[in-house]
């Protein structure tokens, strides 16, 4: 009697599917890892927007020099560009990945100066994070239309 191959359940925000798992020649089920990009796009615009508002928060803990102010201004796009990942645009993608990747560059070039403190260390965590998940989102709606 044959064994039935295990259903594998996938869930999509565009559809529910039940498939099967494949196996290869030794009977072993081979391992499926489906990600869910629209989440992934969801939880980047959060991050994002975490991270400009505390930028942008930042002018009521510091003084006002020019590296607070490039900050806060750099907040500003933050928020602006997470509010377009909630949308469907693939731009914002582009702008999310060219955007803290900057950020980050300007906040390397600011840390060779002074040294590194955890809040800086934490918004570059941020930058590369949202530039690395812009790239994913993007290779993977690459061949989709909207």
């Amino acid at each position: 009697m044959p064994r039935e191959q295990p259903l594998h359940w996938t869930s999509n925000l565009r559809e529910l599917s039940c498939q099967p798992q494949a196996r290869d020649e030794t009977g072993l089920r081979a391992a499926s890892v489906s990600i869910d990009y629209e989440r992934v796009r969801v939880l980047t615009a959060l991050l994002i927007l975490a991270s400009g508002s505390g930028q942008v928060a930042l002018l009521w803990l510091h003084d006002l020099d020019p590296s607070i102010l490039i900050g806060a201004f750099l907040g500003v796009v933050y928020i602006i560009i997470g509010l377009g990942l909630l949308g469907q645009s693939r731009f914002t993608l582009f702008v999310a990945v060219v955007v803290p990747l900057a950020g980050a560059l300007w906040l390397l070039n600011l840390i060779s100066e002074s040294g590194i403190n955890t809040m800086q260390f934490a918004l570059l965590i941020v930058d590369v994070l949202v530039a690395f998940s812009a790239v994913l989102i993007l290779v993977n709606t690459r061949g989709e239309s909207r």
